[in-house]
């Protein structure tokens, strides 16, 4: 008896396999998929010989309006996913691809949407709200969802677990930091505020996610670029914006390990894109700090670019320290164990 957990991201597809007790009996995967029916192709054979599994659960980037706990996947499913897809288009195909695989290898198994959504369901108002026509706004909820949700839970209930606290008891910065990030602010235990948006290109600049924009901007970009504005243009501004911009559209390096060795080779592009990403985590950091009042517990530091690069959590100590008290916590972070936990709540 065991439940398949599958994660695949915008560059990543990982899996775990988990006891129906909760124990890890296997793990794999690529963090730098090119081909994802290869990858999938390999998870297969790595799980040829393994027992009987009950159930296969998905992260789901985006839960839209409708979604916002663990759901079994049927057609109606799919197809409200399918139409939200331009709210997450780096992320929402790849998670679609992932439950059309294994319902092509497991067609008789349930199948588990786990949204990455639903953390932030509930942000205070103030935080969730756009200074936008409030009627039209609501129609066509044009608000904050927020993402890395899965993450951000985890990451709560491990930093308050190393705290020695009760979950209810800490307030954290929590900075999932990747080929996509976020920062998030947790009082009480609870997300109260967060870097991403209504879609995932807001808040931080990522690998190539172009992140806070002026809107006036974004207007001129369109208004700029040649041929009329028709969908073909509107999906150029997409592409230019999740694609082709963020740390790789400074320095031209999709990958931050390849940032950090052109910044150690003494490329200047390189260096001055690492130095705006640290700044903008220090703004956002800034921002939570007073959010919260001051009463930070921790800041936790997670993803491959926050718990696996010392030159990032060294530079951005550097700039804390002056005014900083809480103490940094770098912390690998468990989206499958988080949806494990979601999953086991259906009785599956």
């Amino acid at each position: 008896m065991a439940v398949l957990l599958l994660n695949a991201g915008s560059t990543s597809l990982k899996y775990q396999l988990f006891s129906d007790g909760g124990e890890v009996i296997k793990r794999g995967g690529s963090s730098r998929v090119k081909d994802f029916d290869q990858a999938f192709s390999q998870i297969i054979e790595e799980l040829e010989f393994i027992g009987e599994i009950t159930a296969i659960g998905h992260r789901v980037v985006h839960g839209g309006d409708h979604y916002q706990r663990p759901t079994i996947i049927n057609d109606q499913v799919i197809d409200y996913l399918e139409s939200i897809v331009n709210l997450a288009p780096l992320h929402l195909p790849f998670n679609l691809l992932g439950v059309r695989l294994a319902a092509e290898h497991w067609p008789n198994l349930p199948q588990v949407a786990v949204f990455d959504t639903a953390f932030f369901a509930n942000l205070p108002t103030v935080a969730k709200t756009y200074a936008l026509p409030l009627d039209l706004a609501t129609e066509k909820h044009w608000h904050r969802y927020g993402f890395h949700g899965l993450s951000h839970a985890y990451l709560t209930q491990a930093a308050a677990d190393e705290l020695n606290k009760k979950l209810e008891q800490v307030n954290l910065i929590i900075c999932h930091l990747g080929g996509g990030s976020s920062i998030s602010a947790i009082q009480a235990g609870k997300a109260i505020d967060i870097s991403l948006g209504w879609s995932p290109t807001a808040g931080l600049p990522m690998m190539t996610r172009c992140g806070d924009l002026d809107p006036g901007l974004l207007l001129t970009i369109i208004e700029d670029l040649p041929g009329p504005v028709n969908e073909q243009k509107i999906n150029q501004v997409r592409d230019l914006l999740n694609k082709q911009s963020g740390l790789c559209g400074l320095c031209g390096y999709d990958d931050f390990l390849d940032i950090l060795t052109a910044r150690q080779h003494g490329e200047t592009r390189a260096a001055a894109a690492f130095d705006y990403f640290v700044y903008r985590l220090v703004h956002y950091i800034g921002a939570y700090w007073a959010i919260l009042g001051g009463k930070v517990d921790a800041i936790v530091l997670s993803g491959a670019i926050g718990a696996g690069s010392l030159d990032l959590r060294q530079a951005l100590a550097n700039k804390l320290s002056g005014w900083c008290s809480a103490s940094l916590l770098a912390m690998p972070t468990n989206e499958e164990l988080a949806m494990f936990r979601e999953i086991k709540k259906l009785g599956l």
